[in-house]
């Protein structure tokens, strides 16, 4: 079973992604909780840039997959310099999350 750790301010986000990620067997983890093996980041989130450089710093050997809407490309660019493993479009977010839980993607 992977950890996962989702870093979103927004409660849609959180309650579209939770589901078929526990579904798939993932265990979400809090921040502080445990170690996660998976760390996916909402660039559209408060600070998500400054928390994921903050992030792949204590986690380094965490994957981390950053998604936001596709028109911001200075946000995916920011996500890249900051330490994401992979950066893709919100609409492509749960199917990455997925193959990831699945040791696919």
């Amino acid at each position: 079973m992977k950890r996962l750790l989702l870093v979103t301010d927004n409660l849609m986000t959180r309650s579209w992604l939770e589901p078929p990620c526990r579904a798939a067997g993932a265990e979400l983890v809090r921040e502080g909780d445990a170690e996660p093996d998976l760390i996916a980041v909402d660039l559209t989130a408060q600070r998500s840039l400054e928390r994921l450089t903050e992030l792949r710093a204590s986690h380094p050997g965490a994957r981390i997959l950053a998604f936001g809407p596709h028109v911001d490309t200075d946000a995916f660019e920011g996500a890249r310099r900051a330490g994401a493993d992979e950066v893709v479009a919100r609409g492509k977010a749960l199917d990455r999350l997925l193959a990831r839980l699945a040791g696919t993607g």
